[in-house]
């Protein structure tokens, strides 16, 4: 892929490899690490799902996936870079957080009745 990425994407700029090696935890702190080293990184490419998610979660928590600029009866619009919107329908959207707010925990166990 490295070689293959200057012929065929010459405007993509490899900054970094790293290996989250299938697991969640070491994922995570990748995918932080690249944000924090480089604040105008654009996309983090990742070829399992163990990667994948854990650059969603790290991009969603750090509140970087977006801002409302509209909300209408039945959809609302996301800008998610200058000039580039999505429209999502209301009732797809299954919470919605402030900036800065954790995420809820992912546990397997469920929580105890008190």
């Amino acid at each position: 892929a490295k070689k293959v990425l200057p012929e065929k994407f010459p405007k993509i700029n490899l900054v970094a490899t790293v290996y989250g090696d299938d697991d969640s935890v070491k994922s995570t702190n990748e995918a932080k690490g690249l944000i924090a080293s480089y604040p105008n990184l654009k996309a983090i490419i990742a070829p399992t799902t163990v990667g994948v998610v854990a650059a969603a979660q790290v991009v969603t928590d750090d509140g970087l996936i977006g801002k409302i600029k509209s909300v209408a009866d039945d959809e609302v619009r996301v800008e998610l870079a200058t000039n580039v919107e999505v429209r999502v329908i209301r009732s797809s959207i299954s919470d919605v957080r402030t900036k800065g707010e954790p995420a809820p925990a992912n546990d397997s166990k469920p929580a105890k009745a008190e």
